[in-house]
C-alpha cells in the first residue's frame, strides 16, 4: 500500500480530518493483512475480488455468516465490513487519481516533444500505454452492441422513483445552450480484446465491446431500462440499445432480456404471489417505477 501518498491525498485532496484519515488507512491495512498487497489487487482486477470478499448483506447477518478467512472482524460483522469497504473505495479513488496524474504528465511530455520537433500531434495519433486510464466523452448511441458486465461484488439495483424522476426532469429541463448534457463517468474494465472504432467530433477511438462496470452500475442499469422502454414505444431504433450481464444475479439478467416487456403496461402491485414466484419478478420492483 502506498501509505504516505494515500495519507497525503486524503488530507490535501479529500480534506479529511486526522481521525478519518487514520481510519481509512487502518481499513486498508486490515484488508491488506488478510488478503495481501492491495496495490496488486488493484492492478489485477480493480478490487473486484476484494469487494467480493467484503460484501455482506443483512441476510448474511441473520444467517450468522462469518467473514471470508483469514479476515477477522471484532464486533458487529455487518458494520465492520461496511467500514472496510469504505476504506477500499477511497483507496481505489486515490489510485485512479494517481494514474490520471501520470497520464497527464505523459501526455504533456508528448506534446512538448511534438513542439520541439516542429510537428503537430493530434489526439487520436497518441497511442495510450497499456493499463492506463482513458477518459472518453461518448454519446449514448455509441454504446450500441456493447455489453456491460455487473460483477458479483456490486450491490443490487437501488434506484427508485425519486432518483429516476430527478434524472428525467434534469434531462427534460436542461438548457442546451450550456452545451452537452453529461452523466457522471462510468469506470470500466475491458473484458475482451475485441475493439470497435467510433468517431466523436472528428476524433477516432477504439473502445472494447465487453466491459465490467467497476463504478456506475446504477446509472448504467437505469439508462438501459430507459432505452428499452423508448424502444418498446417505437420512439428509438434498436441500434441505440446495449446489453447488461449480471455475473451473480442470473435471474435479473434473464428477466431483463426475456421478461422486461411484461411490466410495461402493468403495475407490480397487481401481480399475485404465485406470479411473483413463477416469473421471478420479486427482485425487480424498482424497474416498475420507470413506467
Amino acid at each position: 500500500m502506498q501509505r504516505e501518498e494515500f495519507k497525503n491525498w486524503l488530507i490535501n485532496e479529500k480534506k479529511f480530518d486526522a481521525s478519518t484519515v487514520n481510519s481509512r488507512i487502518g481499513n486498508c491495512s486490515t484488508v491488506e493483512q488478510a488478503y495481501g498487497d492491495i496495490d496488486e489487487h488493484f492492478k489485477n482486477d480493480r478490487f473486484s475480488q476484494i469487494m467480493n470478499f467484503l460484501k455482506y448483506s443483512k441476510q448474511d447477518e441473520r444467517d450468522g455468516c462469518l467473514p471470508i478467512e483469514p479476515l477477522v472482524i471484532d464486533g458487529v460483522i455487518y458494520d465492520g465490513l461496511a467500514t472496510l469497504r469504505q476504506g477500499i473505495n477511497r483507496y481505489s479513488e486515490f489510485k485512479i487519481h494517481y494514474e490520471d496524474k501520470e497520464d497527464n504528465s505523459e501526455y504533456n511530455l508528448l506534446n512538448d516533444s511534438a513542439t520541439i520537433n516542429g510537428t503537430i500531434t493530434i489526439i487520436e495519433s497518441i497511442i495510450q500505454p497499456e493499463n492506463k486510464n482513458t477518459l472518453l466523452l461518448l454519446p449514448v448511441k455509441d454504446l450500441n452492441n456493447k455489453t456491460f458486465v455487473i460483477g458479483g461484488y456490486q450491490r443490487g439495483y437501488k434506484w427508485g422513483k425519486k432518483e429516476i424522476l430527478e434524472l428525467l426532469n434534469d434531462i427534460n429541463g436542461y438548457d442546451h445552450s450550456k452545451g452537452l448534457y453529461c452523466l457522471q463517468p462510468l469506470i470500466l474494465k475491458p473484458l475482451d480484446n475485441i475493439q470497435h472504432k467510433i468517431s466523436v467530433v472528428e476524433n477516432t477511438y477504439d473502445i472494447f465491446t465487453c466491459n465490467e462496470v467497476v463504478d456506475g452500475q446504477q446509472r448504467t442499469t437505469t439508462l438501459y431500462l430507459l432505452l428499452k422502454y423508448l424502444h418498446h414505444k417505437n420512439w428509438i431504433d434498436s441500434h441505440y440499445l446495449f446489453e447488461i450481464d449480471f455475473q451473480t444475479r442470473e435471474r435479473s439478467g434473464i428477466f431483463l432480456k426475456e421478461n422486461l416487456h411484461l411490466i410495461y403496461d402493468i403495475s407490480i402491485s397487481s401481480i399475485t404471489k404465485e406470479e411473483l414466484i413463477e416469473k421471478d419478478y420479486n427482485d425487480l420492483e424498482n424497474v416498475n417505477t420507470l413506467w
